[in-house]
C-alpha cells in the first residue's frame, strides 16, 4: 500500500510495476501465512472465508466469527463473570472434576481479557468445596505462601489432602491404626498385653478369683487347691535339690 497521489491520507494498493525486492519477500511470506492458516481450518469453515486475498483479512475475519465484535466480547464477559462470581459444588462431584471446570472457566475468561491475581481465585474455588474441606481450606487460606500458590499448586495440595483422609478410612475399616506401620509403635505393645493377658488367663485356671486369695483351702477338688499343692511340691523339689530338705 502506497498514499494516494490524490490524498495523501488515504492509501491504495501499490502498481505492480513499482514492486522491488522487498515487497515480494512480504507477497511471499503472506502467501505461506495464508496458507498455514487455510491448512488448518476445516473445509466448511474455510468455503465460508474464500473471499479473503490476504493472511491478515483471513485472520481477521476468524475472529469477528469465532470472537465476535466488540459488542458480543463484552456481553461474553458479562457473563463469564456473572458464571465466576456464582460458580459453586454440584452434589457428589469429585474434587479434580470441580477443579476442571473452574479451570476451563479462568481460561475462557482470559480469552475475553479478564484475569484475577491468584489469590483471589484460589479463594474463590475454596470458598465452592463442600463442608468436608473446611479445615483444610481454612489452613490454607492463612499460610503465608496461599497468595503465591497457583490454582493448579492448590489442588494439588487439596488433592493430597484427600488421599491421606481416604487412607486414614481404609486403615480404620481394617481395624488398624497409622501407628501399626511406625517404628516402636503400639503395635508391639499391642501384642505384649495380648501375651500377659493369656498369661493371666492361664494364671486364672488355677487359681478362684472369687474365694479372696484363701490358699488354705482343704477342698481336693477346688481350684485353689490344685494350685496349694502343685506349688508346695515344686518348692519341696527345689529345696531336695539344694540339700535343705
Amino acid at each position: 500500500m502506497v498514499p494516494s497521489a490524490e490524498d495523501t491520507k488515504k492509501f491504495v494498493p501499490k502498481p505492480s510495476e513499482y514492486y522491488n525486492e522487498s515487497d515480494f519477500q512480504k507477497f511471499e511470506l503472506d502467501a505461506k501465512s495464508f496458507s498455514i492458516i487455510a491448512s488448518a481450518l476445516p473445509n466448511e469453515i474455510y468455503a465460508g472465508l474464500l473471499h479473503c486475498n490476504s493472511a491478515k483479512e483471513l485472520w481477521d475475519a476468524l475472529k469477528e466469527q469465532f470472537e465476535g465484535t466488540e459488542e458480543v466480547i463484552e456481553n461474553n464477559r458479562e457473563i463469564l463473570n456473572q458464571q465466576y462470581e456464582t460458580f459453586c459444588h454440584i452434589k457428589g462431584e469429585p474434587l479434580t472434576q470441580q477443579f476442571e471446570r473452574f479451570s476451563c472457566l479462568i481460561s475462557e475468561l482470559r480469552l475475553v481479557k479478564v484475569t484475577f491475581p491468584n489469590a483471589n481465585q484460589n479463594s474463590r474455588f475454596l470458598r465452592t468445596l463442600p463442608e468436608k474441606w473446611d479445615t483444610i481450606a481454612f489452613v490454607t487460606r492463612h499460610s503465608p505462601e496461599f497468595k503465591d500458590l497457583t490454582l493448579t499448586q492448590l489442588h494439588g495440595r487439596l488433592l493430597t489432602y484427600e488421599r491421606e483422609l481416604n487412607q486414614k478410612r481404609m486403615l480404620q475399616e481394617s481395624g488398624k491404626v497409622a501407628d501399626d506401620y511406625s517404628f516402636g509403635s503400639t503395635a508391639l505393645l499391642g501384642q505384649e498385653e495380648s501375651g500377659s493377658s493369656s498369661k493371666d488367663q492361664s494364671y486364672d485356671h488355677f487359681v478362684d478369683i472369687t474365694a479372696g486369695g484363701n490358699f488354705n483351702n482343704s477342698d481336693p477338688h477346688s481350684a485353689s487347691y490344685a494350685f496349694t499343692a502343685n506349688t508346695e511340691n515344686q518348692i519341696d523339689g527345689h529345696l531336695a535339690s539344694i540339700g535343705i530338705a
